[in-house]
């Protein structure tokens, strides 16, 4: 069964866009509700939320909806034992159809192939027509909000705020190294108001210092501190630049100069954009898949600040797509951090190694 932690107002707002475009007489939606939920008591907050139309959540009890040749006929049964709540609903309001939403306890999962049969005779408006009434099952469906509370944006905020720190340590670490490695970066991310790199990097300390709440952190291009918010101008506003930013971040991090350096993963965003693509070295592929990984977090987070609920996806596609980004940012961070404990210069071959091998 799904994890189903709807807000009613959520799974209301999926079944008023879906009953506008319902066919026929009857429209019936199956909606799995988590073990921990009272459906009784998610019947009445869908019933307010929908009290506007001729809607009516039912619970499940008795019947068992597992036959295909028999899911028309178990709807109304279902009718018939609710019959006070339906004509409740259906007698206050001037109808043409109707809907019902089957609160279940797991997911339909069957064919559906049944005979039509007619509505009983006590429906308003509508008893005795035959209906062919098809099930649509919402669990995996419903539509939420970018920044709605089922997703975890904190745990998305922490993990960038992760990849902050772990930039900013590593830079300062090969700047002491080989300060010459961060010039290619520098002019890419660099600025009118960034004299060097070390100004870079010391107005980044001092916002990752600034920050008090990891859980609702989202950097923002415009305050020029955050590195990852550099990143992010670049693949957001200057996509031409963004090969020689990955050249240039590759290189800052040192990755060529490391033996065994930790394996990593190619994130879903790189795999859709396609960004790795023009990657001419591991150490550029890499740096390729942390730009569009941290890109799109910080679009989404920025998005989802902004959204006031006007844009609005399957449940299951922004969870996973959160998750998915979450995985993704602990991978670049796992990655860069894990450079640190295993630097080792590579070795310059001698001459007698040379002429042993020759």
């Amino acid at each position: 069964m799904s994890d189903t932690r709807h807000l009613a107002t959520e799974v209301a707002a999926t079944v008023r866009r879906l009953f506008g475009d319902a066919p026929g007489p009857m429209a019936a939606y199956w909606l799995a509700v988590d073990g921990s939920r009272s459906r009784d008591d998610y019947a009445r907050e869908l019933a307010a939320e929908l009290a506007d139309l001729p809607i009516i959540p039912l619970v499940i009890r008795s019947e068992r909806f597992d036959d295909p040749n028999a899911i028309t006929i178990e709807l109304v049964h279902i009718l018939d034992r609710n019959r006070h709540a339906c004509e409740a609903v259906l007698s206050a309001q001037i109808h043409q159809r109707f809907a019902v939403i089957l609160l279940a306890r797991r997911e339909l999962g069957i064919s559906q192939s049944s005979s039509p049969v007619s509505l009983p005779e006590w429906v308003p408006m509508l008893g005795g027509t035959l209906i062919d009434c098809q099930i649509r099952d919402l669990s995996r469906r419903v539509e939420i909000a970018l920044n709605a509370r089922e997703l975890d944006l904190a745990e998305l905020s922490r993990r960038l705020f992760a990849v902050e720190e772990a930039l900013i340590r590593r830079f300062q670490w090969v700047q002491g190294e080989h300060p010459e490695r961060s010039a290619d970066l520098y002019g890419v991310l660099g600025g009118s108001r960034d004299p060097g790199w070390l100004d870079v990097l010391a107005k980044a300390t001092k916002g990752v210092k600034g920050v008090t709440d990891k859980d609702g952190y989202r950097p923002k291009v415009r305050d020029r501190q955050a590195l990852v918010a550099r990143l992010w101008e670049v693949a957001a506003q200057r996509p031409a630049m963004l090969l020689s930013c990955a050249r240039g971040l590759g290189r800052a991090l040192a990755i060529d100069d490391v033996q065994g350096a930790p394996a990593w993963r190619l994130s879903l965003l790189s795999v859709v954009n396609g960004s790795t693509k023009t990657a001419d070295s591991p150490d550029t592929r890499f740096a390729l898949n942390a730009i569009s990984t941290i890109a799109g977090a910080c679009e989404y987070l920025t998005c989802a600040a902004h959204t006031d609920g006007h844009f609005r996806y399957p449940d299951v596609l922004l969870r996973f797509f959160v998750d998915e980004m979450c995985r993704s940012l602990g991978d670049v961070e796992r990655f860069i951090n894990g450079l640190d404990q295993t630097w080792a210069p590579i070795p310059v071959p001698t001459e007698e190694a040379i002429r042993g091998i020759v």
